[in-house]
């Protein structure tokens, strides 16, 4: 038994480095690993010409009864941050992943930053894992006076699977617009292909690395449009459980796109539904405030042109689908 404990470090000394070179290889690529193997522990350092990474290992370490532990931080140039990072992994497969942050900065005229960072990810053999993510602030703007201002943003997201080949996740967001009342969004996801996912997760991360308008680009967009159309196909079902905004609209609904069919109830306040839309549209498709703001407005008397809500004043409500006419 005694020379088993004496092993055991020093036979995941000689695992980790191929794996973790393994790891950096597919998800990091242009990173230069230095890796330093020991008995109970392995330190490795990975950094490019704008980021760097650095964790130390602990082998089997007796007062946490674990496979291993990690610490460390990752620091990044664009975006400016400096992460500090937590890892444990328990002999049963368990992951458990934490990070912080103080504040994380994009570079340029206007502000955008997020503050005092928190994130917790568990995961449980692969199958299974939640999110738990906080932050003081979002603040997201741009040069042509877009601004969308989050405060106190609380996250709490989970996913496990519902059967052999299929998977659900759900989703719980809160955040505070300045001086209004707190938001909430309950999203829950059904019938999700799991090799559609995986291809879904694969071809995202290809178009991130891939230059714009590139052949590289364009074979990954085709690969995110293939994995969505499976994932349709299978029957994904969403379920918008809450959509409350400021306490002044409040939605709730379903989307089924395989049959081509969404269904949404309640409404609320014109200006409230301006407020929101109008941030995302300017900063999404760099528009001015005002032209972002009447495109907001037309979304609503077009979804009113087609029979979807109606507008009474400064209120509009969706119509259900049953007393909507043809």
């Amino acid at each position: 038994m005694g020379l088993a404990v004496l092993a055991g470090p020093g036979l995941i000394g000689a695992w980790l480095p191929g794996q973790v070179e393994q790891s950096l290889e597919s998800n990091w690529p242009d990173a230069t690993p230095v890796i330093r193997r020991g008995w109970f522990g392995t330190s490795v350092v990975a950094q490019t010409g704008t980021s760097r990474l650095k964790l130390d290992f602990r082998h089997l370490p007796w007062w946490r009864g674990t496979l291993l532990t990690a610490s460390g931080e990752l620091i990044l140039t664009e975006p400016e941050a400096r992460i500090g990072l937590d890892g444990v992994f328990s002999l049963s497969g368990e992951v458990g992943i934490d990070a912080e942050s103080h504040s994380i900065r994009w570079a340029g005229v206007e502000e955008n930053r997020i503050e005092q960072m928190q994130l917790a990810l568990r995961l449980q053999r692969g199958q299974q894992g939640r999110l738990h993510a906080r932050a003081n602030a979002l603040i997201l703007s741009d040069p042509l006076g877009n601004r969308l201002d989050l405060r106190r943003i609380d996250l709490e997201s989970h996913w496990q699977p519902s059967s052999e080949d299929l998977r659900e996740w759900a989703l719980d967001l809160q955040a505070t617009a300045p001086e209004k009342p707190a938001s909430r969004l309950l999203l829950n996801a059904t019938s999700m292909d799991a090799e559609a996912l995986s291809a879904l997760s694969g071809a995202l991360y290809e178009l991130n690395r891939a230059p714009p308008e590139s052949l590289q680009a364009q074979m990954a967009g085709l690969g995110l449009l293939g994995a969505w159309q499976q994932l349709v196909q299978a029957g994904l079902k969403m379920e918008l459980n809450q959509l409350s905004l400021d306490q002044q609209i409040e939605l709730s609904g379903q989307w089924q796109p395989n049959l081509n069919e969404w269904h949404l109830i309640g409404g609320g306040a014109n200006r409230n539904a301006l407020e929101w839309l109008g941030p995302i549209i300017g900063l999404s498709q760099q528009r001015v405030p005002q032209q972002a703001r009447i495109q907001a407005w037309q979304l609503l008397e077009s979804a009113e042109d087609h029979n979807q809500l109606t507008i009474r004043g400064e209120q509009f409500e969706f119509i259900q689908s049953e007393a909507r006419q043809p």
